[in-house]
């Protein structure tokens, strides 16, 4: 909404803002939002290593996102990626077990 000024003001800071919540509760979209805004610096210091770490947790909840991660792992060296992947490892959300616990229940 903020992102796109749907009905309200454009603002990429309170995008951000949302996003990172969203991303808390494991909204996946909110991810791979978060992915684009670092990728593309809107409402954040442009960050290709932050990008590809929440390209690859979008990527990890959810298969549509398989292949999101490529064109910006593209752009960075062989040290980048694996700081981007070290990145994506440690981070956890607030939700993380319910998360995993319904990730594992889909599985069966």
């Amino acid at each position: 909404m903020y992102a796109k000024s749907q009905g309200v003001q454009q603002d990429y800071a309170e995008a951000l803002k949302l996003y990172r919540l969203a991303a808390e509760q494991g909204e996946v979209r909110a991810h791979a939002n978060l992915a684009l805004m670092y990728e593309g610096g809107l409402g954040v210091a442009q960050d290709y290593v932050e990008a590809l770490k929440w390209a690859n947790l979008a990527a990890t909840l959810d298969d549509e996102f398989e292949d999101f991660s490529g064109p910006i792992a593209d752009q960075l060296t062989p040290e980048q990626i694996t700081a981007a992947k070290h990145l994506a490892r440690e981070w956890k959300p607030k939700a993380w077990a319910d998360l995993k616990k319904g990730l594992e229940a889909k599985s069966r």
